[in-house]
C-alpha cells in the first residue's frame, strides 16, 4: 500500500459466514454474535497502518440485525473505534448508499453513528459507494444529515486527508 495515495478500509463481512447477511433473517450467526465479530474485525482493521479512511462504518450490522432493537449496542462498538480511528489518524466516511438503504426510523438516528466519530475528534469525509454510474456523486441522504451533527465543522476532502497516514 505504499504507492497508494488513499487506503479506504471497511467491514463487509465477518469472519465465519463468507457473504453479505441483507437482513436480519439472512443472519446465521444471531444479531449479538455478528455485532461481536464485527466488533473485532472493525477494531484490528482500524489498528492497520495502512488505513487512511474507514468507510461506512456501521453498514454491516445495519443490514445484518434488527437497528431497532441493537442500535445502542452498535454505538458501542462505534465509541471504541472512534477512539482508535482517533489515535490512529483515520478519517470516517459518511455515506449516501449506506443511507439509502436504511429503513426511515433507522435513518432518522443514523446521524449518531456518525456523531461517535465527531464526538472523538475525527474528520469526516463524503463517499457516494457508487455501485451504478448514476450514482456518482448523489449526496442527498448526507446533505440530510449533516445539519443534525453537533460540534461538526464540515467535511474534509481526499486532499486533506493525504499524509494522514501512520
Amino acid at each position: 500500500f505504499a504507492d497508494a495515495d488513499l487506503v479506504i478500509g471497511a467491514v463487509h463481512y465477518v469472519p465465519t459466514v463468507g457473504y453479505y447477511a441483507h437482513g436480519p433473517d439472512d443472519n446465521p450467526l444471531g444479531a449479538e454474535k455478528l455485532i461481536e465479530l464485527w466488533r473485532s474485525s472493525l477494531l484490528g482493521m482500524l489498528e492497520n497502518p495502512a488505513i487512511d479512511i474507514l468507510a461506512h462504518p456501521a453498514r454491516l450490522p445495519a443490514a445484518a440485525v434488527d437497528m431497532n432493537i441493537f442500535f445502542d449496542d452498535v454505538l458501542a462498538v462505534l465509541s471504541e473505534a472512534a477512539k482508535v480511528s482517533a489515535k490512529n489518524g483515520v478519517v470516517w466516511e459518511m455515506n449516501n448508499l449506506t443511507c439509502s438503504r436504511l429503513a426511515p426510523a433507522v435513518m432518522a438516528r443514523w446521524h449518531e453513528t456518525i456523531q461517535t466519530g465527531v464526538d472523538a475528534g475525527l474528520k469526516i469525509t463524503y463517499g457516494s459507494d457508487a455501485h451504478a454510474p448514476e450514482e456518482i456523486g448523489k449526496q442527498g441522504y448526507v446533505q440530510q444529515m449533516l445539519p443534525r451533527l453537533k460540534n461538526f465543522t464540515g467535511l474534509v476532502s481526499p486532499v486533506d486527508i493525504k499524509g494522514n497516514r501512520r
